[in-house]
């Protein structure tokens, strides 16, 4: 058994160098988010290689002795990369839903997690706008690509009547969580925020915050308030 854990170990620590080397060269190209993804990818394994080593210390043959191999990256190290990588700016409407979807990958790890995606609401309006509604389908992409989570889709309808639209869509999609945000008007743009809660509960799983600047929001071409939202907010 011991020969096998020592031999998984070396796999682990050789991807954990390929995949510290493609994070670097993406971070040269000025590849951000890619840059961060790639480094968020480092983390299942650093996981695993935590385990093989406390594997090995119990069966009296630590795999951090002084004469074993360091792994080329530690998860702090990651988490610092990410972190950094995140503050840029963002170019496009996409960019934005890659760096919610690295925020929320880095606070909460759970591969294959149901969420259900609402699109973001305007301020206290409560209401969206398509330019919502292309970041809610941008952040279902990124969010299965960066997270891993499984992006689900209420089957029913909702009844009018309800008190918690959320929680009845969260049920229909059979969801474990729900991701929903406000974006608020700023001088400089849109001020994005997003809060991942658990279903059972309602409990604060995860959150982001990005910044999308006018510029991005103009090129896009789409509306961020509904062309009836004063007779909406009239009539609710």
């Amino acid at each position: 058994m011991v020969l096998i854990y020592k031999a998984r170990r070396k796999e682990v620590l050789g991807q954990l160098k390929q995949g510290a080397n493609e994070a670097a060269e993406l971070e040269k190209k000025g590849r951000s988010t890619d840059a961060a993804a790639a480094w968020l990818r480092l983390m299942p394994p650093l996981e695993e290689l935590a385990e093989v080593d406390a594997v090995l210390l119990v069966v009296g043959r630590a795999g951090t002795n002084p004469g074993a191999s360091e792994p080329a990256v530690s998860s702090g190290h990651v988490q610092s990369r990410v972190a950094k990588l995140l503050r840029h700016t963002v170019a496009k409407p996409e960019d934005a839903a890659k760096v919610a979807a690295l925020q929320l990958a880095t606070q909460h790890r759970q591969q294959g997690l149901r969420v259900l995606v609402l699109p973001p609401t305007l301020e206290d309006t409560g209401v969206s706008s398509s330019f919502a509604r292309f970041l809610r389908g941008a952040l279902e992409v990124q969010l299965r690509k960066s997270a891993g989570w499984n992006v689900v889709h209420a089957t029913a309808g909702v009844d009018p009547r309800t008190t918690n639209i959320a929680r009845e869509l969260a049920h229909s999609a059979k969801a474990e969580a729900v991701l929903a945000g406000i974006y608020w008007r700023t001088k400089e743009g849109l001020l994005l925020h997003l809060t991942l809660r658990r279903v059972s509960d309602d409990g604060i799983l995860a959150g982001a915050s990005i910044d999308i600047p006018n510029a991005v929001v103009s090129a896009s071409g789409l509306a961020i308030a509904p062309p009836n939202l004063e007779r909406a907010l009239a009539n609710p």
